[in-house]
This record gives C-alpha cells, sequence and structure tokens, in this order.
C-alpha cells in the first residue's frame, strides 16, 4: 500500500543485550562487532525471505554518534 522500498536496521554499541547474548565471555570491541553482525545477518535472511525486493541497510550507531554500515 505505501511502497516502501528500503528498511533502515540500526543497532547501537554497548548494548546490554549484546553483552548477555556473549553469555560469561570476555565483552571486547572485537566481539561486539560480530555480536551484532550476526544478528544483522539473521535479521537480513528473515526480512529478505519474507519481502524479496526490499532494500535493506543495516547501521551501528556509537555513543557519539557515529555510524558505521554493515
Amino acid at each position: 500500500m505505501h511502497k516502501i522500498e528500503k528498511l533502515i536496521v540500526i543497532n547501537h554499541k554497548d548494548c546490554g543485550a549484546a553483552k548477555i547474548a556473549n553469555g560469561k565471555k570476555e565483552f571486547s570491541p572485537a566481539n561486539e562487532k560480530k555480536i551484532h553482525k550476526d544478528s544483522f545477518s539473521k535479521i537480513k535472511k528473515q526480512i529478505k525471505k519474507r519481502f524479496p525486493k526490499l532494500n535493506v541497510e543495516l547501521n551501528l550507531i556509537s555513543l557519539d554518534s557515529k555510524i558505521t554500515k554493515f
């Protein structure tokens, strides 16, 4: 109905949920990046399965508002 062409997904750094997902392992920037990368991959796969023509943009924002695209 609204002809949406693009979905923008934004996760944020220093995320409590990412820390919980990491379990008891040491939480480092590299671990956090991997956790976000894995979650982005899962959500993109689910979205593309349901909406194959939809463009998906994946972003990670830091606490100082810098955005990293995946």
